[in-house]
């Protein structure tokens, strides 16, 4: 384990100096905020403080950790309402300004807990995960887990506009995690592009709800603070009856913002040329109603809306005609798959022994599993098998019986090896061990390179230093993720994975490509971000498929920059 004294506070790797990160160039001399923690003190005996993300907001501080059990980053919230609270000369604790703001500070901080109460009972993919809250330092902290991304705020400083259906995509993932925070009697009264954000793996998380905007108590609230593009007017107003019409309202003025690259006007008058297609300006126009009452009641009811606005006619074009008949025909063959493997599938290992010969798929994700029994062997025709976020240690060797297994997950544990016949799962083609504690990388990886039909692998913040060449006998493997390790050396073996369309290398140290990159011919996606690069070999310009290439945070002088921009002309490259 790397002594905390020498990791980096921006991200966490180790860090050579005092100065400047050179592996994602924070500099921790400088101190951006003065309200801040100092950095790499430690929180509740296990979490060590970084950088701050973000701005910080009127409640809250949010800082980069690192979670020294788990050897992992994670995100803390802290509750620091800057208008009644400061920070004490130990740089630690908080203080009240005076007696009166004390007193409306210790009511809110109790209202903050008990929010966190209830934002801990959600697991949904599209709301921000909980993962611990504690007391500490006269305030109080909220635990969640830190994606790899980037703000949909940041995503549109980048692009200005999204298209509709892309757009549309977005706010219904984040529709689906409102619509469980509204079935416990919460709102958000907070959404904006600057609380989404957007995962690499496409996923859209709302961020930041309730925890800083409570019901106050009468005659002791803080300032309503309300970001005003995005909030109608009963939020403005201090005694305007709020609801879920409140949060569909700043719903609907995100998505034309994303649509159209500009905040709305108050009142919508006039359909923008061009941008949003009728139907949809009809739905957001009575979404962003002055009037509450004319607005949808509920999520369901505002999602029925969007659906409904997207079918309705747009300019014609016989290409979205000839595009709805295949989607409607690839509905049909979902519909009759889904229903014909519903009757596999089971959340339950107890509910899936009953039957052993139909279970298809084991759902067994975040069930609080500290080990997986060895009955599990007995699902010889199990084609799926979840165990994302448990607390598994070992995998039982019986899991090498299940031959049929096509996909296993098994990130976010604490496995420390894999079975002696992992690599006897031979139909596997879908394996994400992302985020476990494995203390001899070599075995590992020699087990995986048995998998010979493995398309997509993923092994992101394993501690990975050291490679097995047998994992370039995955001739099959479209997608490598080997993020957030310590890979210094590339090796020239990449090459023989001529079938990679993705790989991910983020958050590493690497220093040099091999020219044997060349070999990729199918290569798509390739992300560097956040290495040690000074050079680029030449050969980089055969790469005539990448559309998708990020360097940022590395060394590549200006000259190469330039040239590898001109030679490929078709890729989006990120310096």
């Amino acid at each position: 384990m790397v002594k905390s004294h020498l990791l980096c506070p921006g991200c966490f790797h180790e860090e050579a100096g005092n100065g400047k990160c050179p592996r994602c160039g924070y500099d921790q001399s400088k101190k951006p905020f003065p309200e801040a923690l100092p950095h790499l003190m430690t929180l509740h005996d296990r979490y060590l403080v970084g950088r701050v993300l973000g701005e910080p907001g009127g409640f809250g501080i949010t800082y980069l950790c690192w979670d020294i059990e788990l050897q992992r980053r994670v995100a803390i919230k802290e509750f620091f309402p800057r208008q009644l609270v400061w920070r004490a000369q130990n740089g630690r604790e908080v203080a009240p300004l005076n007696a009166d703001k004390g007193k409306i500070f210790t009511d809110n901080l109790k209202k903050f807990l008990e929010e966190a109460r209830q934002i801990d009972k959600f697991d949904h993919p599209n709301l921000v995960r909980l993962r611990d809250y504690f007391r500490e330092n006269n305030t109080a902290y909220l635990v969640m887990n830190f994606h790899q991304g980037i703000s949909l705020a940041e995503y549109l400083s980048e692009r200005e506009k999204i298209p509709e259906l892309k757009a549309v995509e977005i706010v219904m993932q984040i529709l689906e995690g409102l619509k469980q925070l509204h079935q416990k009697r919460l709102l958000h009264r907070d959404i904006k592009p600057q609380n989404i954000y957007l995962t690499r793996e496409g996923q859209a998380i709302l961020l930041d709800f309730g925890a800083a905007r409570f019901a106050m108590l009468e005659n002791r609230s803080l300032t309503v603070i309300v970001t005003p593009e995005f909030a109608p007017p009963e939020q403005r107003d201090r005694h305007g009856k709020q609801g879920p019409w409140t949060d569909i309202y700043a719903c609907a003025v995100t998505l034309y913002t994303m649509i159209t690259g500009a905040i709305p006007p108050s009142t919508l008058k006039h359909r923008p040329s061009g941008d949003i297609s009728l139907g949809l300006y009809e739905v957001l126009k009575q979404a962003m109603a002055e009037d509450p009452k004319r607005r949808p009641r509920s999520v369901e009811e505002f999602q029925a809306l969007l659906k409904k606005g997207e079918k309705a006619p747009r300019s014609p074009n016989w290409a979205w005609g000839l595009i709805g008949a295949l989607l409607m025909l690839f509905g049909v063959i979902a519909i009759l798959f889904i229903s014909s493997r519903q009757q596999g599938y089971y959340e339950s290992l107890d509910d899936a022994l009953k039957n052993p010969a139909s279970a298809h798929v084991l759902n067994l994700r975040k069930s609080g599993l500290d080990s997986l029994p060895s009955a599990v062997g007995k699902l010889v025709n199990l084609e799926e098998l979840n165990l994302r976020y448990n607390q598994l240690t070992a995998l039982p060797p019986e899991i090498a019986r299940l031959r049929s297994l096509r996909k296993l997950d098994v990130a976010a544990n604490q496995l420390k090896a894999l079975p002696r016949d992992f690599g006897k799962l031979s139909s596997l083609a879908d394996l994400d061990l992302s985020e476990n504690e494995f203390q001899d990388v070599a075995a590992v990886s020699a087990a995986i390179g048995l998998l010979r039909n493995l398309q997509s692998l993923k092994l992101r913040e394993c501690n990975l230093k050291d490679w097995s060449a047998k994992i370039f006998q995955l001739a099959n493997l479209r997608v490598l993720d080997l993020s957030q390790n310590q890979i210094d050396v590339l090796p020239a073996q990449i090459g023989l994975l001529g079938k990679l369309q993705e790989l991910r290398l983020e958050s590493n140290a690497i220093k040099t490509l091999p020219v044997e990159i060349k070999n990729l011919k199918e290569l798509t996606k390739l992300d560097l971000h956040t290495n040690q690069l000074f050079d680029l070999p030449e050969e980089m310009q055969q790469l005539r498929n990448l559309r998708e290439l990020d360097l940022r945070a590395n060394r590549i002088p200006e000259s190469q920059r330039k040239s590898i921009s001109s030679k490929l002309p078709h890729t989006k490259i990120k310096f």
